[in-house]
């Protein structure tokens, strides 16, 4: 019970206007963004098969992340090879060995998508797309946190 007449909220919401400014809570909009590539990490698919599972973060907003998985399958090189060649690390059609640090940091685009998941709208990113320069790190670089 809330006994102090100088709180924000009482008890008594029956007939009361609320206004709240909620700008910038919303759904991020469909676009490209500038981004950067804050982790990448080896993994398994639901499935079983190897993977890479990428975290960009935008750069007007570092809070805000987008988790890119890209299974190391014959069927989904395509993805693989997109994101290494976005980043600078190599091209399609041959062989690509990379290190971690090489990847972490560096400036990439991020086309960004709603889908609907279980009944909810949510914003995804679609393609990673090279920044221009290519492969240019982010200067100052701090990872966010402990991304994984």
């Amino acid at each position: 019970m809330i006994d102090n007449e100088n709180d924000a909220f009482d008890n008594d919401f029956d007939d009361e206007d609320f206004d709240i400014d909620l700008e910038g809570t919303g759904l991020l909009e469909e676009g490209i963004y500038g981004a950067v590539c804050e982790d990448v990490e080896r993994g398994e698919s639901k499935a079983g098969n190897p993977m890479f599972v990428w975290l960009f973060s935008l750069l007007d907003d570092r809070s805000e992340t987008f988790k890119v998985y890209t299974a190391i399958t014959p069927a989904a090189l395509w993805k693989l090879a997109e994101v290494v060649e976005a980043l600078g690390l190599g091209s399609g059609g041959g062989r690509v060995k990379f290190k971690k640090s090489q990847a972490v940091g560096t400036l990439c685009n991020l086309s960004i998508k709603h889908s609907q998941y279980q009944g909810v709208v949510r914003a995804q990113a679609d393609k990673v797309l090279a920044h221009d320069p290519c492969g240019e790190k982010l200067e100052g670089f701090v990872p966010t946190s402990t991304p994984f």
